[in-house]
């Protein structure tokens, strides 16, 4: 029997994606494959993340350490109105949830 994450495992999630004021603007799905095991907390995941949103999607990657952190995305594209969208966002995860804050450019 496996003990936790390996290399390679994979792990997916989904969930709404609601704005500062609580109020929900979209829907967050998320897809992480382990770069580094997970031991004693530590670990790795590269993890793609894409946006929905009413004017169309967001499309963004990253490294993301396991647990609480900060870690930087970089904005790969997206559909609709972020056709153009370029950019970086900062993930903030807590044991509460994950803030994500995006400066889109162009």
């Amino acid at each position: 029997m496996r003990e936790g994450l390996r290399i390679g495992d994979r792990v997916t999630s989904r969930g709404p994606l609601v704005d500062a004021q609580g109020e929900r603007v979209g829907s967050a799905y998320m897809d992480c494959v382990v770069m580094r095991r997970l031991t004693t907390g530590q670990g790795l995941y590269r993890c793609s993340y894409l946006l929905k949103l009413p004017d169309g999607d967001l499309d963004m990657q990253g490294l993301d350490p396991h647990g609480v952190s900060v870690s930087a995305f970089a904005v790969m594209g997206g559909t609709g109105a972020y056709r153009t969208a370029r950019g970086d966002a900062v993930f903030t995860d807590s044991a509460s949830g994950t803030e994500m804050v995006i400066d889109l450019v162009g």
